[in-house]
């Protein structure tokens, strides 16, 4: 089984250099879901590519042995869009599967993701509106213009990790958009819920998705309602919440998951995707908060030990995916 993984640079031409724990050098490439490089593939199972956007000059590509399938990490379509258009010409060469095909990526920003999950059933998707201001005025007028209210969550598109999220409670908090070069970047305006539970935390849960399955990555609590991997420190401090954090992934894996199963293979359907995450909330009667939804999520990459049996899971799912992709084809 010859599997080529996809990645790709930004649009930028730009790439993260950092050094290993043997002090090598490397690189880290955004907007991609990092598959292949936490994977146990032999040369002869696997190999991987980078391609750079159509904007840069990049020797033709020659695939001397044709792969059997195609797994394109590139999941960004705000920093990656000309890399996406790059990889679709490459997967078009190919009668072979491809696993998150490129033109399904493109389709993937945050409003269209919003306007395409609305109203399904058991699912709260908040309005997320994509505008290009040249100052913070711009943006409390687009607040206004889109009939959103405040709180609303702005953001930079292309930016990941809550590195560039803003929350606007009033309109005296536009002086915190001053932060940003207004340079004819993108920003995402997205109406703000609040989610807090009766003791005042907010929970985020991370499910994965494939092939229209969802397996639980991790839940985090946090008296703040922006949740990153950073939420862990808060959960250390309260230990309580990691026994309660064992509990809900016990109850997803046994009840939850299945109640949830029917409008998590609708977001699939609707969405195309073959291997996505989910970040959302979910509520006593099960409903769904969804704050993201889209294949940039990097859920191999692990520091915390609690969760090395739950990644091991998902990489087994992964294989068995691929697997199934293959032998459907040669059947």
């Amino acid at each position: 089984m010859s599997i080529l993984f996809i990645r790709g640079i930004n649009d930028k031409n730009k790439v993260t250099p950092h050094l290993t724990r043997d002090g090598k050098m490397a690189f880290e490439f955004d907007g991609s879901c990092s598959i292949y490089r936490y994977m146990t593939y032999s040369s002869d199972q696997a190999s991987a590519i980078i391609l750079f956007p159509e904007s840069a000059h990049q020797r033709s590509v020659h695939i001397k042995n044709p792969p059997r399938l195609i797994f394109n990490e590139i999941s960004d379509p705000d920093s990656h869009k000309e890399t996406l258009a790059r990889c679709t010409k490459l997967c078009d060469k190919f009668d072979v599967p491809v696993i998150n095909h490129p033109q399904k990526i493109m389709h993937t920003s945050r409003d269209n993701v919003a306007e395409t999950l609305n109203g399904i059933p058991g699912v709260q998707i908040p309005r997320t509106v994509q505008v290009t201001p040249r100052a913070p005025t711009d943006i409390m007028d687009a607040i206004r213009k889109n009939h959103l209210e405040l709180p609303v969550i702005v953001r930079r598109a292309g930016f990941h990790g809550g590195k560039s999220n803003v929350l606007l409670s009033s309109s005296s908090d536009i002086e915190s958009l001053h932060r940003f070069a207004f340079d004819g970047s993108a920003f995402y305006l997205t109406q703000f819920v609040d989610y807090r539970d009766k003791n005042g935390l907010y929970t985020k849960y991370r499910i994965v998705v494939m092939d229209g399955e969802p397996v639980l990555r991790h839940m985090l609590m946090s008296p703040k309602w922006m949740i990153h991997a950073s939420s862990q420190a808060y959960m250390d401090e309260h230990p309580e919440l990691w026994v309660q954090e064992e509990k809900k992934y016990a109850e997803f894996t046994s009840e939850l998951g299945n109640v949830l199963q029917p409008a998590i293979q609708e977001i699939s359907r609707r969405l195309g995707l073959d291997y996505f995450g989910i970040d959302c909330s979910i509520d006593s009667s099960a409903e769904m908060l969804i704050f993201e939804a889209n294949a940039n999520m990097n859920v191999l990459f692990n520091k915390n030990p609690k969760y090395n049996m739950r990644v091991a899971m998902i990489k087994e799912k992964v294989e068995q995916m691929i697997e199934n992709r293959v032998s459907a084809r040669i059947n």
